[in-house]
Order: structure tokens, then sequence, then C-alpha cells
């Protein structure tokens, strides 16, 4: 999984250079929301190896891509995602 968070033009940018890009494939958005801060403001990239299940939340959210999903379920599902990163380092 990967969060693109910036201004929404440099965002869609690099969103279709990932695209482009063979290394990627079957790339889908889960979720794009309009934020006034930046929830992984001092991460440049982030990865740790654990249980799919742990993620239970982020799970849920794919589940539900098509629908309207509350912001702030969003929000504190990343801030959780971010608190894993940083616990896992």
């Amino acid at each position: 999984m990967q969060v693109l968070e910036g201004p929404e033009q440099e965002v869609l940018r690099k969103y279709v250079k990932i695209l482009d890009d063979p290394r990627h494939s079957g790339a889908q958005i889960l979720y794009i929301s309009p934020a006034t801060n930046r929830i992984f403001e001092k991460w440049s990239m982030g990865g740790i190896e654990s249980d799919p299940l742990q993620f239970q939340y982020i799970s849920k959210l794919r589940a539900r891509r098509l629908e309207a999903i509350d912001v702030n379920t969003f929000t504190d599902t990343m801030r959780e995602f971010a608190k894993r990163l940083r616990d896992a380092k």
C-alpha cells in the first residue's frame, strides 16, 4: 500500500508515473480525500513485514473502496498504519 499526499495536481501526476512504471501492476486507488494536514509528514517511504490480518482496518477500507467513507475513519486508519510503521522500526 502506498499513500500519496500533497497538492492534488502533484499527487495525480505522481500516480500517473506509478501507473506508467513497469515495476508496478494492478495499482488501484482505494480512497481520495482532501486534507488540511499530512498524516505521513516525516516519512518518505516506509515498509514492514507483517501478518495482513494486523491491518484489518486497511482491508476493510479496500473492501469498501467503492463506497463513500467518512474522512475521519480514513484518517484514523492511516494514522494507525503510520503508528505501526513507526513501531516496526
